[in-house]
């Protein structure tokens, strides 16, 4: 195998973990009810 198709290889890899990651996260905070969809997290920081 090449070094070009381990790093492809592998950055696909480290995308589909931290997809998953973030969807289990989601999937946790909102069975505890502390997902707020209303607003967006960085909403404040724009405005300033």
């Amino acid at each position: 195998m090449t070094k070009a198709k381990a790093t492809y290889i592998d950055q696909s890899y480290t995308a589909t973990n931290a997809t998953g990651d973030i969807v289990a996260a989601t999937c946790v905070s909102v069975t505890e009810g502390t997902l707020d969809c209303t607003v967006p997290a960085c909403i404040d920081e724009v405005k300033k």
